[in-house]
């Protein structure tokens, strides 16, 4: 079952999103983002480095993986604020952090947080 599966997805179509989608998107193409996948495979450390600069931290060690799998520790003695990372930093953006729609009036309202 799970070859036949793993079979459908490879042979699937690749249907790219529209290119005003894809411009303002993390990864802009689809050449970059299996660019981004190799990186992680030949040098995960480095890949995940990078990644992490993404974060604010509230400590940050050098070490980014420490152990082999399945026994292993990304960033050991790191800590970060979840909040301000996932939440915080998304009411910083024109992006809504809560959006309410009232069901007896129709009407939208939109909280940046």
């Amino acid at each position: 079952m799970a070859d036949e599966v793993l079979s459908m997805i490879a042979s699937a179509r690749l249907i790219p999103p529209p290119e005003a989608y894809a411009a303002r998107s993390y990864l802009s193409s689809y050449d970059e983002y299996r660019a981004r996948y190799q990186a992680s495979i030949d040098d995960p450390a480095a890949f995940w480095d990078e990644i992490a600069d993404e974060l604010v931290w509230q400590q940050r060690g050098k070490t980014v993986i420490a152990g082999e799998l399945p026994d292993f520790q990304f960033f050991p003695g790191s800590y970060i604020n979840v909040c301000e990372n996932c939440v915080d930093r998304q009411a910083k953006h024109p992006m809504y952090a809560t959006r309410w729609r009232s069901s007896s009036r129709g009407r939208t309202a939109n909280a940046a947080a």
